[in-house]
Parts: C-alpha cells; sequence; structure tokens
C-alpha cells in the first residue's frame, strides 16, 4: 500500500480553502447590501461545510471545530431561526477574515485557546440572536416553477469543449519553466548572432565567387581554346596525332588543362554557394519560427503567474470593513485599476504592507462620525484605493479623506525621541519632516489599539518596500487627506530592452519606459538656473547627460551626434542623452539580491547573446537621485564673518544615518559636550555659516555633498584650518584613510566603533583645550 503524503494534502488543502474563502467573501459582500438573497446563503454555507470536512481529512481538528460551529450559525440563518441584518453578516466577516489570515500565515491548525476562543464567540451569538423559533419555517421567496423550455434555455447541456478547466500549480514549478525558457531565449539570442556572422561570410563568399568567376572568364578567353603551341610541344607530339594538321584537330597544352580544371572548381563552388544560400533561408526561417514560439511560451508563462490587483482590493476592502466596525465608524471603499495585473509572488510581498496602510487610513485617518459632522464632513469617511503602471512599475495609492497626519506632533515627537535637534526640525520641510514616521518605535497615537499605537508598522511598511527595490511616500493636508503611494517596479524575467551606449559602458533600458528616441540637436537645448530643457514639437522636458545622472561626472556636456532617449520620470517624462543606440534586444532579467537593493538606480542586470552582464538602469529613480546631486555652488559664497558664533565644548556630528547620529549623540552629550547633527554635507556647510566648532566628526559617503567635498570645503572655501575634524568610515582601506588625511582631515576612525575609542580619538593630547 502506497504512504500517504501529509505535507501534499495540507498543501492542497490551503489552495482549496482559499477558494472556499474568497466564495464566502464575495457572498458576505452581497449579502451585506442584499440580505435576503437565500441562494448567496447557500453558497456560503456550501463552502463552509467543504472546510470543515477538509481541514479534519488533514487533521486540522480544531480549525474543523470552528467551521462545524460556523456551519451551525449559518444554518441558523438558513432556518431563519436568526435575524438576518448587517451585524450579523460583519460578524461572520470579521471570523471568516481571521480563519483566512491564519491559515495563510501560519499554514497549521488553530491552537486550543484560539479555537476555544472562537466556539465561545459563536455560541455566545447564537444564544442571543437566537429570536425565531426553530420550528418556525421561515418564509421565502416565492419562484415561479420555470418550464422545461425556460430550463434549457438557461442551463443548457454544456459539451466538453465548452467547459472551461483548470488545474492547480505550484507556483515554484512555474518559476522553474520560465528560468527554463529564459535559458532558451538566451540560447535563441546567442543562435541568432551566429547566424548574422554566417551570413556576413556567406557575403564576403558571394563576393569571392564573383571575382573568381571574373578571372576564370578571362583566363578561359585568353587560353583555353588558343592554337599557338610552345615550340618543345611539337617534339612531345603523340604520333597517333601526327596527320593532322592545324585546325584538324584541338591540341591541348598544359595551361588548357589547368585553365579547364579551374572553370570546373569555379562552377563547382558557385553551385556550392547557391546551394548553402539555399539552406540558410530555410535555416532562417525556422529560426523565426522558434522566435515566434519561444516568444508564445514566454508570454504565456508569465501570464501564469499574474493575477488582478483585485485580489488584494478585495482583502483590503474587507480589513477596512472590520477595522471600521470594530472603531465605530464608517467608510465608503472606492477602488481603480483592480484589473492590473502583477506577479502574485510580489503581491503577496507586499500583501502586509498594503493592508497595514489601509488599517492606518481607518483608525488613524478617518474621524469618528460625530468629529466629521463637527468638520462639516459627510458622516461616512472615504478611502481610495488605486493601482496604475508607470513605466516598469505599478504604483499603488492609499488615500483618504480624514484628519491628515498632525505635522507639529510629529516634529515634537522626533525632537523627544532626539531624532533630530528642535532647531533642526524648525526648519525641515514638510516633506523631510513626515520621512520621520518611517522610523523604527515611532508612533503619534495617543493610546494604543488592536490597530494601531505599538509604535511598529511604518517602517516595516518601508523595509517590505524598499527590499521590492521600490520607494514609499506620503502626501497630507491637516483635516482635508492622507496619501500613501507605493512605486513597485515589476520588470518582467523576460524582457524587451534598448541597449544604449556611454562613455564605453553599456546599459539597458527596459522599453516599457521608453516613448521616443531622437538624433540630439544641441541649439534646441536651453538652461534655466541649474536645469537644462529640450524643446520637442513644441513640448519641453528637461535633460540630462547619463553620466551626470549616475553620478560619474558633475557637469553636463551636450553633444551633437548624440542621441536623447525620452523616458518615465518620477511624476513626468524626461530626457536622457546617451553616445550610440546599440539596438533592442529580448532576454533575462536577473533582479539583484536583497543586499544589493540599495544600488537604486538600477533594477537589476540583463545578460547579452554573447554572455556579458548589462546593468539595466531605472529610469524613475535615476531621475529622482539626479536631482539630489546638483547645484551645490550656493555654500561657496563668501560668508559674513561677524555673523559667526563659536561653541566652544561642541561637536558637529556630519551623517546621513540617523541611528549613528544617535549613537554618536549620546556617546557625546553624556561625555559633557553640545552636539548639533547634520543628516549630510550640504547640511553641515549650511549650519556652518553661521557656526563653529572645534570638533567635526563626518562620514564619508552621504548623499548632496560627501565627506571628502566636506573636508575640502571646510579648509579651502571657509579656510577654517583650526577645527579638527575626525572621519568615522567603513572604508578602511589605506587609499581611503590617504585621501581623507590629505584632504585635512585629523583622524580616521573604523566602523563599528566603542565609546573608547570615539573619546579616545577626540579627546588625545588636546583634551585640556576643551571646555567641558
Amino acid at each position: 500500500m502506497a504512504n500517504i503524503n501529509k505535507q501534499e494534502l495540507v498543501n492542497f488543502f490551503l489552495m482549496e480553502s482559499g477558494e472556499h474563502f474568497d466564495t464566502i467573501f464575495n457572498g458576505i459582500n452581497v449579502l451585506l447590501s442584499d440580505p435576503d438573497n437565500w441562494s448567496i446563503i447557500e453558497e456560503i454555507f456550501r463552502s463552509t461545510h467543504t472546510l470543515k470536512g477538509s481541514s479534519a481529512m488533514v487533521e486540522f481538528n480544531n480549525f474543523s471545530e470552528v467551521a462545524h460551529s460556523l456551519e451551525n450559525l449559518l444554518e441558523g440563518i438558513k432556518g431563519g431561526r436568526i435575524k438576518r441584518n448587517k451585524e450579523i453578516f460583519l460578524f461572520l466577516l470579521e471570523l471568516f477574515h481571521k480563519l483566512d489570515e491564519h491559515l495563510k500565515k501560519n499554514k497549521n491548525d488553530l491552537d486550543e485557546n484560539i479555537k476555544e476562543k472562537y466556539i465561545n464567540k459563536i455560541t455566545s451569538y447564537l444564544k442571543s440572536n437566537e429570536t425565531i423559533p426553530a420550528k418556525t419555517k421561515p418564509e421565502l421567496r416565492k419562484v415561479a416553477k420555470p418550464s422545461k423550455k425556460l430550463i434549457d434555455q438557461e442551463f443548457p447541456i454544456r459539451t466538453p469543449d465548452s467547459i472551461d478547466s483548470y488545474i492547480r500549480i505550484n507556483i515554484e514549478k512555474i518559476d522553474f519553466l520560465i528560468n527554463l525558457a529564459g535559458e532558451l531565449i538566451v540560447a535563441r539570442n546567442r543562435q541568432g548572432e551566429s547566424l548574422k556572422e554566417i551570413l556576413a561570410l556567406t557575403k564576403e563568399l558571394e563576393y569571392s565567387k564573383q571575382r573568381l568567376n571574373k578571372i576564370l572568364d578571362e583566363f578561359r578567353e585568353k587560353y583555353m581554346y588558343s592554337l599557338q603551341q610552345e615550340g618543345n610541344n611539337e617534339d612531345n607530339e603523340s604520333i597517333i596525332l601526327s596527320d593532322f594538321f592545324e585546325g584538324e584537330f584541338d591540341k591541348y597544352t598544359d595551361i588548357n588543362i589547368l585553365t579547364r580544371q579551374l572553370v570546373e572548381v569555379g562552377n563547382d563552388i558557385s553551385s556550392l554557394i547557391s546551394e548553402l544560400f539555399h539552406k540558410l533561408s530555410q535555416f532562417q526561417t525556422d529560426i523565426l519560427y522558434i522566435n515566434r514560439v519561444t516568444d508564445s511560451i514566454e508570454k504565456s508563462l508569465t501570464k501564469m503567474k499574474l493575477v488582478p490587483v483585485k485580489n488584494l482590493f478585495n482583502t483590503a476592502m474587507r480589513t477596512a470593513t472590520i477595522t471600521a466596525n470594530n472603531e465605530g465608524k464608517s467608510v465608503n471603499i472606492f477602488i481603480s485599476g483592480e484589473k492590473i495585473e502583477i506577479d502574485k509572488s510580489i503581491l503577496d510581498m507586499i500583501n502586509d504592507a498594503f493592508l497595514h496602510l489601509v488599517r492606518n487610513s481607518v483608525s488613524h485617518g478617518i474621524e469618528t462620525e460625530k468629529e466629521r459632522k463637527e468638520k462639516g464632513k459627510p458622516a461616512t469617511g472615504s478611502i481610495y484605493l488605486r493601482a496604475y503602471r508607470s513605466g516598469t512599475s505599478i504604483i499603488f495609492e492609499i488615500e483618504d479623506d480624514g484628519k491628515g497626519i498632525d505635522i507639529n506632533t510629529v516634529k515634537e515627537k522626533a525632537v523627544s525621541l532626539e531624532l533630530i535637534q528642535e532647531y533642526e526640525a524648525n526648519n525641515l520641510r514638510m516633506d523631510d519632516l513626515l520621512q520621520f514616521i518611517f522610523t523604527p518605535g515611532f508612533s503619534t497615537a495617543e493610546s494604543i489599539t488592536d490597530v494601531s499605537g505599538r509604535g511598529i508598522g511604518l517602517d516595516v511598511v518601508k523595509r517590505i518596500v524598499e527590499n521590492l527595490g521600490g520607494s514609499v511616500s506620503v502626501y497630507t493636508e491637516k483635516d482635508k487627506f492622507t496619501k500613501f503611494i507605493l512605486v513597485i517596479p515589476v520588470t518582467q524575467f523576460i524582457a524587451e530592452y534598448l541597449i544604449v551606449k556611454e562613455d564605453k559602458h553599456i546599459f539597458a533600458i527596459p522599453l516599457q519606459s521608453v516613448y521616443e528616441i531622437i538624433p540630439l540637436e544641441v541649439n534646441k537645448i536651453k538652461k534655466i538656473g541649474e536645469h537644462f530643457f529640450y524643446n520637442l514639437r513644441n513640448e519641453v522636458y528637461e535633460i540630462v547627460d547619463l553620466m551626470v545622472a549616475l553620478g560619474v561626472k558633475k557637469k553636463n556636456e551636450f553633444r551633437e551626434n548624440s542621441f536623447g532617449i525620452l523616458v518615465d520620470g518620477p511624476q513626468k517624462k524626461y530626457m536622457i542623452q546617451v553616445e550610440s543606440i546599440l539596438g533592442r534586444e529580448t532576454t533575462i532579467t536577473k533582479k539583484f539580491k536583497p543586499f544589493l537593493v540599495k544600488i537604486n538606480k538600477f533594477l537589476g542586470t540583463s545578460v547579452s547573446p554573447k554572455g556579458d552582464v548589462r546593468l539595466i538602469l531605472d529610469t524613475v529613480r535615476l531621475f529622482s537621485t539626479k536631482i539630489k546631486v546638483r547645484d551645490f555652488t550656493k555654500i561657496d559664497k563668501p560668508k559674513d564673518e561677524k555673523t559667526i558664533s563659536y561653541h566652544s565644548n561642541g561637536i558637529l556630528i556630519v551623517d546621513d544615518s540617523i541611528s549613528v547620529r544617535k549613537y554618536l549623540s549620546d556617546i557625546l552629550v553624556k561625555n559633557g559636550y553640545k552636539v548639533v547633527q547634520a543628516k549630510d554635507g550640504l547640511n553641515a556647510l549650511e549650519i556652518l555659516e553661521t557656526s563653529r566648532f572645534p570638533y567635526i566628526i563626518t562620514d564619508l559617503e552621504m548623499p548632496n555633498v560627501n565627506g571628502y567635498e566636506l573636508i575640502d570645503k571646510i579648509r579651502n572655501s571657509l579656510q577654517d584650518n583650526e577645527v579638527r575634524i575626525f572621519v568615522v568610515t567603513s572604508r578602511a582601506t589605506e587609499k581611503h584613510k590617504d585621501k581623507a588625511l590629505e584632504l585635512g582631515a585629523n583622524g580616521f576612525i573604523i566602523k563599528p566603533f566603542t565609546e573608547d575609542s570615539i573619546l579616545k580619538a577626540i579627546k588625545g593630547i588636546d583634551h585640556e583645550s576643551i571646555d567641558v
């Protein structure tokens, strides 16, 4: 007897349960607006009954008992013993939702305590809501008995060809097939390159054949039928031919024989070349056919993994309804873009982050009915869930018309947690302040609930999105709205790319992001401030040199005989200048491993037909990062020395990491120093316009102005040679150290550091000169 693999049964049950839960949730949504729809109640009852039996079969006995209790509750609704209203359906929605979430996250049976908790809830609800005696027969809708003709029309007999058939496939198997298809495409591309080379050779061969034929024709005319004989030939003539006069018999010399042989060889070569061309033509036809088949396989396999965003939105709507019901609020949910399809694995990864933002919208954003009426708003709040494509990314938006995020509260909380100094917080822009809500442990909730206020959540949301190579941003206005925007790159494993060359480097740009390619006309480029714009058919687009966007060069150098590529940007199109266009290519995409996802100008790598690896440009983040590294000339302006104040026991900490700044600040404040923090080199230079310190501790790698540039500005532009500058970095090579010391640094501290190493470096022999 064959052994039964229990894990396979469990996996099958988990897949099957998802379909039954979808039926249940969709049914409850209908019942919330149409409580007397008996056919829907029957569908929910049937799915619950199946869940009960299936869970018992895989020995999820506690789950099965809870499903049995829910079956009893539904039987009461069916039998009319329990009144059908919004309350009972919301109760069912919440319970089924929790069961579904448990299976998805834990993939195992309920524990005993949770089982008892759910069964007690259901039993209690049954006792308090059985208002109609069990024997009372419910009043059903009267439906006229359909005639046989009508039955035949409504329920025609379906043939096998008319039935949609489905099969469940493990997603790992699909991934395996997609990888094989990817390898097939690389091999196909390599074969295509080989075919091009063969065709080039045949053209050369054809040219050589023509030359050979020409030479042979000339040679034949000159020598083949020549009657002039060399003197020594006459002596060697055959006696047999001695009776023939000249003209009566052709006489062949060695040169005549050679000519005939060359002509024969030439004819053979011509025939072979013609045959080769014929075979190559057939080969090319076969290659084109293989290309079409491979493309179809790739598209079909890719589509197998795609699911509509509607699946995520349905779960989000359910979550919002349950949360609002628990908090005594009323919300309407509006969705758009639900038909957009996305890789199921990506959808699964962002599921928790998306639902957390939806719960926050209800809990943090939407006010109570009383509060909304006092503000002149409709009693029912609105939540908008949107999805749309932008180039190679899918954008998700979660917006509510609630109270917004209180910027002052965020500022006070950031200062109280010592994430930022008060004077610095007062000078920050709103969008920079809002970034603090993504800090671990940061919460503005006044009270702790099951939904919010535990100091966790948005930091996890940001981490999940960034691990996918995406980004999250937030916009808000007090008493008006809050909107979270998630940008999720969804580059397909097999995709089409535009291959470009710039400064000896070759890059790939997703064809989805490209709108147009034009030869650049430099006279159409205009400079406005520090930005450059290109006029294309009376439309103006910002333009940037690719090497500037990548941070390799600091100044745009626009050239004739180069190309402009109009691509997708963060919010609008812009233009990239490249040296040359090498063509387009369909190939596989290799995404970066998690530890490389912060290389945020690239989506990953592609593989050329020759096996070369090419970086794939992320046009959206390429433009947004480029903006941050432009125009720092203002910091070179002469400073008014009269307004500069000196902090005798102060230390300026310059680091783009909040945690590093806080750790250093704690050490130094504890030892009696007054600490001022700067988030990067540019921020530090702004502080140094009005303040001076005896000590500066700076990181090397920072946005805007890096550590090397900061040291150079301090020593040369500010001409401050008194301040002692210490570099704190994880770069431990002699090259990095020598460069820092050459520019004017006084010390070099390697991360990770300790309190002792920091104090020893700072105090040193000058400890007495510090006024602590």
